[in-house]
């Protein structure tokens, strides 16, 4: 159970980095 919970909290975190990188990423370009 805890390693499962591991795992998902692993994915979720890695999931909301991917979302801030492409948000970094749109800004950057709109500012362009």
């Amino acid at each position: 159970m805890r390693d499962e919970q591991c795992i998902v909290e692993d994915y979720l975190t890695m999931r909301l980095m991917g979302l801030s990188q492409v948000l970094w990423l749109v800004d950057s370009h709109s500012i362009l």
